[in-house]
């Protein structure tokens, strides 16, 4: 129900008229780019202190106000891989899961945004980690520190290896 409705409400803007294009220039909106940023933002800082319903309502409305822009912007990627976050840590459905990995991975190789392409990764890899599909978790973090470790993005990296290192420890 909850995925059929997003889709309903996004449908409308999931077209944009030029992928990836220049970042806006009009004050309104930089302004939607701005708050949108600002969402999506405030939705991982919620996610690192474990304040799930609030990041999924940052997420959420940060994906909304990306997608009214004209292009698609760096920040859509980023809403779809902090929904991918949320919906998995919560024990989202197989179907949602999957559908906002595909949009996030499409979002992110489509504005070749490859730090963020690195944590959708390496939420994906979190995702398949918990759901015991060891290999599947060891390739996307694996891809997840290759991609890290050529843009020398610190705590970024420290993640994707902190978290190889649990999926050593629980797969066996």
């Amino acid at each position: 129900m909850r995925l059929a409705h997003l889709r309903k409400v996004f449908l409308p803007f999931s077209r944009w008229p030029q992928p990836g294009g220049p970042p806006p220039t009009a004050p309104e909106e930089r302004r939607l780019a701005e708050v949108a940023t600002c969402y999506e933002l405030l939705s991982q800082i919620y996610l690192m202190n474990h304040r799930i319903r609030l990041a999924d309502y940052c997420a959420r409305r940060s994906l909304a106000l990306g997608l009214r822009l004209a292009s698609l912007a760096p920040v859509v990627a980023r809403a779809y891989a902090d929904l991918l976050a949320v919906t998995a840590a919560t024990g989202g459905s197989r179907r949602a899961v999957a559908y906002y990995k595909a949009q996030a991975l499409g979002s992110c190789r489509q504005l070749g945004e490859y730090a963020q392409l690195a944590f959708t990764l390496l939420a994906v890899g979190i995702h398949d980690a918990a759901s015991a599909r060891w290999a599947a978790a060891r390739d996307n973090l694996s891809r997840a520190r290759e991609i890290v470790h050529g843009l020398k993005d610190r705590r970024l990296w420290e993640d994707v290896v902190s978290h190889r290192g649990h999926l050593e420890f629980y797969a066996g």
